[in-house]
């Protein structure tokens, strides 16, 4: 208990919320320079926010800018953006010129790991990081489940809401995380419904970063999780070169390692920071 009280001042202390006006819209987000040598970049997933990242900040060993996405969090869109990957990876590279950052790693959850790839066509020479992400596109399957989804969305948001964060976790970790689910189902229910179809859109047609994935893998980093049933954790490791980049299967995380097992996560980031 004390650990954790610690663990939730610190990272209030900190971190000191800022506010950036890109071209594409208002970017909220959270710096903190450690005097580390390295810059971490974390990148939230789909209706989330950066909070999704409080049990991880406080031991990396990184100067850290943590953000909330366009649409989502504190981050509000113009009028005319279009929610893709590629507009929000040209948000974050805004930001991070406007902070002079030049060499960066950057890992992305989920969504976010596709906009780190979008991100890497924009900046090639950063460190590229994958949690519970891959770098392919949607299969045809895959896309036909978005529509439905886009669906469920126009006619039921509230029941989508409702059920997509249970499906995250492991079966076995959703009584221990009912709280996080709940936190999370509320914040959800802030989002303009607008700006959540139009993500799936974008999710549903992005590109496939095989080959920039390929390209950038040396010193790149893929974390998968056992009971993860958005992605095969077999399927990923396929993608991966473990003589050239960092790999970590999570064996007791489904989607969400962040909260399911943190200090592994946080030990293999620092690892990938400080290689030995």
């Amino acid at each position: 208990m004390c650990q954790e009280i610690h663990r939730q001042l610190m990272y209030y202390i900190w971190f000191m919320e800022n506010h950036f006006e890109s071209s594409l819209g208002k970017i909220s987000y959270d710096f903190f320079d450690k005097g580390h040598e390295k810059n971490l970049l974390l990148i939230h997933g789909f209706i989330e926010d950066r909070e999704v990242w409080e049990k991880v900040v406080t031991p990396l060993h990184a100067n850290l800018i943590v953000v909330d996405l366009l649409g989502f969090g504190k981050s509000v869109p113009q009028p005319d953006f279009d929610f893709s990957m590629k507009q929000q990876a040209a948000s974050i590279l805004e930001l991070l010129d406007h902070l002079h950052i030049k060499e960066v790693y950057v890992l992305g959850h989920s969504m976010g790991g596709y906009i780190t790839l979008e991100l890497a066509t924009l900046k090639p020479d950063i460190h590229i990081g994958l949690l519970h992400s891959t770098c392919l596109a949607d299969t045809e399957e895959k896309k036909h489940n978005r529509n439905k989804t886009i669906g469920v969305l126009e006619r039921e948001p509230a029941v989508f809401i409702r059920e997509f964060y249970w499906s995250l976790f492991a079966e076995h970790h959703k009584d221990e995380f009912a709280d996080v689910i709940e936190k999370l189902r509320l914040k959800a229910e802030n989002i303009p419904v607008k700006y959540i179809i139009e993500t799936v859109v974008g999710l549903r047609d992005r590109k496939n970063h095989l080959a920039t994935w390929t390209k950038a893998e040396k010193h790149g980093l893929v974390v998968a999780g056992t009971y993860d049933k958005i992605f095969d954790v077999k399927e990923l490791e396929k993608l991966v070169d473990k003589e050239k980049a960092n790999w970590l299967e999570l064996k007791d995380s489904g989607h969400m390692g962040l909260y399911e097992e943190p200090e592994v996560l946080t030990e293999e980031i620092n690892d990938w920071l400080n290689p030995q």
